[in-house]
Formats: C-alpha cells, sequence, structure tokens
C-alpha cells in the first residue's frame, strides 16, 4: 500500500476497488477457531467456537450479572439465585406479623 494505492502482492498491479472482495472463506476458518471462553479468569473452563462465544456467555454460569434488584451487586450468573434468596439487601421480605412485602434493608 502506497500513495492511497493496493497493489496485489503477486504481481504487484495497482488493485481498484471493483478488484477486491471479502474473503469469506477465511472468515469462516477464523470464526472455528476454539477459544477460552471469556470468563476463563473467573473460572469456566470451556473453550467454545469463536462464532459462539457470545451465545455461550448469555448462558455462562461464570458470566458476570448486575443483581436485577438494582442493590448495585455483581455477581456470577451461578451465584445470582443465592444472591436474589439471602443476601441482597433489596431483596423482598415478609412482616412476620402481617405478611406485607418490604425490602430487607427496611426491616422495622
Amino acid at each position: 500500500y502506497s500513495e492511497g494505492r493496493c497493489h496485489c502482492p503477486l504481481d504487484n498491479k495497482v488493485l481498484t476497488e471493483n478488484d477486491m472482495f471479502p474473503d469469506s472463506c477465511v472468515e469462516r476458518e477464523i470464526l472455528q477457531l476454539r477459544v477460552k471462553c471469556p470468563n476463563y479468569t473467573l473460572g469456566c473452563s470451556r473453550m467454545v467456537d469463536l462464532n459462539y462465544v457470545e451465545h455461550h456467555t448469555q448462558g455462562c454460569d461464570f458470566q458476570p450479572v448486575i443483581c436485577p434488584n438494582e442493590c448495585a451487586a455483581t455477581v456470577l450468573q451461578k451465584e445470582l439465585e443465592q444472591h436474589l434468596i439471602a443476601e441482597c439487601i433489596l431483596r423482598l421480605t415478609k412482616c412476620q406479623l402481617c405478611d406485607h412485602p418490604y425490602a430487607f434493608n427496611q426491616e422495622q
């Protein structure tokens, strides 16, 4: 590439935009490469095809998720249920006297 022109690597002819096209063969090969889950450092040991990474992380037990109760906690997907049941300060609990629901951090 020089002076804004692309040259063929085989015969050094100047290439125009019409001479170029996306190489889907190489793209397919790349997308089939096996890679570690992005959550590897958090404990996931899965190896997945590059084109499957996004799908895998959506259901990965080690994917960090934000508490849906908006308590500001970020926990691993596999720990979310326990967090919502026993740890979240904004989890709903019921008054033992009247059965009225209230946020755990507003206990009276």
